[in-house]
């Protein structure tokens, strides 16, 4: 039965999202050809620009065996592309309602903004106070995410041999707290140099932009 627009404001947020499914399931079923269509010419035109682009860095970085001052510059250069490259997770407006849940930690978030010195000497006290509780968890980690993990050991190793060189944060220009962000794990040696809050901040980002809500209209290729 069609619902006039109306009395649709009537229906429980439930049923409201219950009904938008049932509209996506059936856009899906009468365009399952073209939707199809669509997806693979996607993923054939993303394997061939991430293979090219692979293959042209590693040529560069590996295969000519280049010198420490080239390998540098060939750093930098990939760099500057991810910085280019970084795509912004979609506006939500600000009339969607705001669960419980996201106002908390909105608020947690302002308040440790506002009071920076006290919030990092909390977490300094609490680590000194856990080593071996911090310990366990990381262990734990690691074996639950052995690609990162493995990951983040390659680029360690590759500092202390001097394969890999820190940079200064090409975000913000800091020098201090330099941590290496990996863009894809598959290739522990190509690490975007960023300081602590902004490789936080960039896995904030990275986490907002999969887990944002599809604004209308949105969503129907997913």
């Amino acid at each position: 039965m069609k619902i006039r627009r109306s009395d649709y404001s009537k229906l429980s947020p439930f049923e409201r999202k219950r009904r938008k499914a049932l509209v996506k399931k059936a856009y899906r079923a009468a365009n399952r050809e073209r939707l199809n269509a669509l997806r693979k010419e996607l993923r054939d035109e993303r394997k061939r620009g991430e293979n090219a682009d692979w293959v042209s860095r590693h040529d560069v970085m590996v295969k000519k065996r280049l010198t420490a001052e080239e390998r540098l510059a060939a750093h930098i250069d990939m760099q500057k592309q991810w910085l280019a490259s970084r795509v912004s997770p979609p506006v939500i407006p600000r009339d969607r309602v705001e669960s419980q849940a996201e106002r908390t930690k909105r608020l947690q978030k302002e308040w440790q903004d506002r009071n920076r010195e006290a919030f990092l000497g909390t977490q300094r006290r609490w680590r000194e106070k856990n080593r071996s509780l911090m310990t366990e968890r990381k262990n734990a980690w690691d074996e639950a995410h052995p690609e990162i993990a493995a990951a983040r050991h390659a680029a360690r190793d590759a500092v202390r041999t001097g394969y890999l060189i820190r940079q200064p944060c090409v975000v913000c220009g800091s020098t201090e707290q330099i941590e290496g962000h990996h863009p894809d794990y598959s290739k522990p040696l190509e690490v975007v140099w960023l300081c602590a809050p902004c490789h936080r901040d960039e896995h904030v980002r990275l986490r907002k932009r999969e887990n944002a809500k599809p604004l209308d209209g949105e969503g129907l290729f997913d």
